[in-house]
């Protein structure tokens, strides 16, 4: 018999207490303990498109005592949760916030033709409500571009502007002359989107400054509309949605710019408790990883799960040297097959942006894979262990119970997805905390628009990517390390999670510390923006491989490790890629 971790019931139960207090410290913080009213709406633009939306109320808004409302509008590839932090801030100092997301993008539908992606309509919607005074927005990277769309196609009057990492660039008239009112730019210093001295000239008219602007220093005043001013934190393009700098300054210019007296709800802008959230809510996800685990061994130890226990596997180990130059041949299949999918899959039609280049490249890393895999058993493994068969990779070789195997791995995967699932939906519908803030496959995927049904399609790109990393990860690197079993397993776990992530580690550390050094991203421009998601990659990737492990040393098979993960990144990109217009 295979062993079998004990306590499994306690490690979960602990798993649920850890997602309880996770959750229940991210919602005092959201609600400002009670102090702000926080729920889900959906509005329509004109165009009949469903936007959306989280509405952050605070109790001190009333009709007799309206309060400032700002729209907030997240980036490409992001969501509404992606701004909280924003909003979060701003509604306990006393502001109505409404963050949304933009069409094509989280919960919201999408339409064929150009709107205004929901900008417009979130203005609309705000300047209904009975307890709302002035109007301000906040738009990050495309957001920025969509708050410029809505205030063009809108008669409102909107008050302040906040642009965070986007909508800068060469708007000197529009924003002096077309629409005339108090302008807060924000862009990090290592923005691989942003040239900082080409942003001081394309800024130059817009604050009538010609050639010269000083970051941090104000220009015009707030009374007439004219007040300017450019804040560079020191972050990027993908955590200037989080950095402390440009946060506490946005809330700071729009309670300059939207009342008219002191703000009795002001509270100092160093005084920021969105970190708390966020702590609150990677906690919560945390016990939710974790819970997998134990709930894998209780099922699997269900009498109709007895049988997916391969008692009788191998005991093939790889040598370390072996096990170096291997790990060094899959990585290098991983990243090498990067680009040529980039680039090939822009041929491929898709319901969502940039997911053919995704599937394409997981789907080409395992063709390559296998086939560098059957080369690796047939001309070199196999003289040094003539018995060494498919087996020995946590496959079996006939076909009855491969078919036994995949329907029950299949079931067991869906009740932990299941489980997973239920924990997202209830957060959201109960309490409007979207744990895809904090880790973005814990969304609470809608059937309209279809990102639902676009998990089946995912899966034929990634269920061979998943079945080939096992057998690398678990049949040709699996090492024979020495100590207790769960040292033993942790020693594996490692190793896999360095092989699987470690060439993205340095990539990213390269692009940041190199950036730091020069004062500006290291790889800029469009490249340099896509490498912004290898943090995401990288995450997930240590979570799948932490489960490819864990599934192979309760089974000595690969199968439910291989559906499981499949239906997690199909879950997760579904969650964040843009629906195709």
């Amino acid at each position: 018999m295979i062993n079998r971790p004990r306590h499994r019931y306690s490690v979960l139960i602990v798993s649920v207490v850890i997602i309880i207090l996770g959750i229940s410290s991210s919602l005092l913080i959201q609600t400002d303990f009670g102090n702000v009213a926080t729920k889900e709406i959906d509005l329509l633009t004109k165009d009949g498109v469903k936007i959306h939306s989280t509405l952050q109320v605070p109790y001190v808004a009333s009709a007799s005592n309206p309060k400032p409302g700002v729209v907030v509008i997240h980036g490409v590839y992001q969501s509404k949760e992606w701004l909280r932090a924003f909003s979060i801030e701003l509604a306990r100092r006393g502001f109505v916030t409404l963050t949304i997301d933009a069409a094509g993008h989280g919960n919201s539908g999408y339409s064929l033709v150009d709107s205004d992606r929901g900008g417009a309509a979130a203005l609309e919607y705000l300047n209904s409500l009975p307890y709302v005074s002035k109007l301000g927005i906040v738009g990050h990277s495309m957001g920025a571009g969509i708050a410029i769309q809505a205030l063009n196609l809108s008669n409102l009057v909107v008050d302040s502007l906040v642009f965070v990492g986007g909508g800068s660039q060469d708007m000197g008239e529009w924003a002096n002359n077309t629409y005339h009112k108090n302008l807060l730019v924000t862009v990090g210093k290592y923005d691989e989107l942003f040239d900082i001295p080409e942003l001081y000239t394309s800024l130059a008219s817009t604050f009538g400054t010609g050639s010269i602007i000083n970051p941090g220093q104000l220009y015009g005043n707030f009374n007439d509309g004219s007040a300017r001013k450019l804040i560079i934190g020191q972050t990027n393009h993908l955590f200037e949605t989080i950095d402390p700098q440009i946060i506490s300054e946005t809330i700071d210019w729009l309670n300059e710019s939207l009342f008219d007296t002191p703000n009795e709800n002001w509270i100092s802008k160093g005084n920021l408790m969105y970190p708390f959230w966020i702590v609150g809510g990677v906690i919560s996800c945390f016990g939710i990883i974790l819970s997998i685990f134990p709930l894998m061994i209780i099922l699997i130890d269900l009498p109709f799960f007895k049988d997916l226990t391969n008692n009788s596997a191998s005991e093939y180990r790889v040598t370390s040297k072996g096990y170096w130059i291997y790990g060094a041949i899959y990585a290098s299949i991983s990243l090498g097959s990067f680009l040529p999918a980039l680039i090939f899959s822009s041929f491929i039609p898709f319901p969502q942006n940039m997911g053919a280049s995704i599937g394409m490249w997981l789907l080409g890393t395992a063709i390559i894979a296998l086939g560098v895999l059957i080369l690796i058993n047939r001309f070199h493994l196999k003289k040094n262990n003539p018995q060494i068969s498919w087996s020995d990779f946590g496959i079996d070789e006939k076909k009855e119970i491969i078919v036994l195997m995949l329907g029950k791995s299949t079931l067991i995967a869906l009740l932990i997805i299941l489980w997973l699932y239920c924990w997202t939906l209830s957060a959201d519908v109960f309490l409007a905390l979207d744990f895809s803030a904090f880790l973005p496959m814990f969304n609470d995927l809608p059937i309209d628009p279809p990102r639902l049904q676009i998990i089946p399609l995912y899966l034929i790109f990634i269920v061979p990517f998943f079945f080939v990393e096992g057998m690398w990860l678990m049949g040709v690197l699996r090492s024979n390390p020495e100590g207790t079993w769960i040292k033993k397993q942790i020693n594996q776990t490692g190793k896999a999670i360095g092989i699987k992530s470690g060439i993205y580690v340095i990539i990213i550390l390269i692009q940041f510390v190199f950036g730091l050094v020069l004062g500006k991203a290291f790889i800029s421009g469009y490249i340099g923006f896509l490498l912004l998601f290898f943090w995401e990659f990288v995450l997930f990737f240590i979570i799948t491989t932490c489960i490819t492990c864990w599934s192979y040393f309760l089974t000595k098979r690969i199968y439910i490790s291989a559906i499981l993960n499949s239906l997690i990144f199909s879950w997760v990109l579904a969650s964040i890629l843009t629906l195709a217009t």
